[in-house]
């Protein structure tokens, strides 16, 4: 998606309580650099969590007119996602 606007929550539905659920989001920013934060995640109407990052860096979304990152969201359970970042695509 592209961003309009900054993102303070992001909500998951239908996320399976047990096995693997991968998903990819695809961010472009517009042209006003936007935030996309990931520490509150809400997974099937629970309260937010903070999504996992490698060595807990968190996520900081590129900044720049039409950046583009892609965040891929690895659930275990149902639980509190794993996420990888691929960022800076131009």
């Amino acid at each position: 998606f592209t961003l309009s606007e900054n993102i303070s929550t992001i909500a998951f539905t239908n996320i399976p309580t047990t096995g693997t659920y991968a998903f990819t989001l695809f961010v472009t920013q517009d042209s006003t650099d936007r935030t996309v934060a990931i520490n509150d995640i809400t997974i099937n109407g629970a309260a937010g969590v903070t999504g996992l990052t490698p060595a807990g860096a968190g996520y900081t979304v590129s900044t720049g007119s039409a950046a583009k990152d892609i965040l891929s969201f690895v659930f275990v359970n149902g639980g509190t996602p794993f996420i990888t970042v691929q960022q800076a695509y131009a």
